[in-house]
Order: C-alpha cells, then sequence, then structure tokens
C-alpha cells in the first residue's frame, strides 16, 4: 500500500460553501472504505488529505470524483509520499 499527500488548494471560497456538505459525505465515504489515512482543513488555506491506494490514478480518480475538485471550489495538488513514523525515521 502506497500513500499520497493530497493538497486540496482554495480556488473559490463560495462554491466552497455550497459544495462543503458533499464534500465532507464523500470523503467520510472514502474513510469508511479505508482508502483515506488522515484527513483535515488548513485554516483556511484549503485541506490535506492522506489517500492510501496501489497506484497514483486510483488517487487521481478519487479526487476527480471529490464535490469540491469536481465544481471548481478547491485545485488538487497530488504528491507521492514516502510516509515513516519518527521510529522508523531515526533508523534509516
Amino acid at each position: 500500500m502506497n500513500y499520497f499527500a493530497v493538497l486540496l488548494r482554495v480556488a473559490d471560497a463560495e462554491v466552497a460553501k455550497q459544495y462543503r456538505a458533499e464534500h465532507v459525505r464523500y470523503l467520510q465515504q472514502l474513510c469508511k472504505e479505508d482508502k483515506i489515512h488522515l484527513v483535515g482543513g488548513l485554516m483556511g488555506k484549503g485541506g490535506l488529505v492522506i489517500y492510501k491506494a496501489d497506484n497514483i490514478g486510483t488517487v487521481e480518480e478519487l479526487v476527480a470524483n471529490d464535490p469540491f475538485v469536481e465544481h471548481g471550489a478547491r485545485t488538487p495538488e497530488i504528491y507521492e509520499w514516502e510516509m515513516s513514523t519518527p521510529e522508523e525515521y531515526i533508523t534509516l
């Protein structure tokens, strides 16, 4: 399993207000399906979602289906993340 950090930068705050509930429901469903490792807002700057997936194509599809992205409220940036715990990182 690979991890992907997706930064959701604010593109249109007004559109975000319209689709926030739909966006939250979408991410909640992905959490239930164990496709998200971590998720949260960046205090007025957008959001960050850490997805779990086998490949970037899967993540691109999940991100494209996010109502915020579909309706132009957020602009996504996707990065594959080589995640380590502090304990793991110390032993590198």
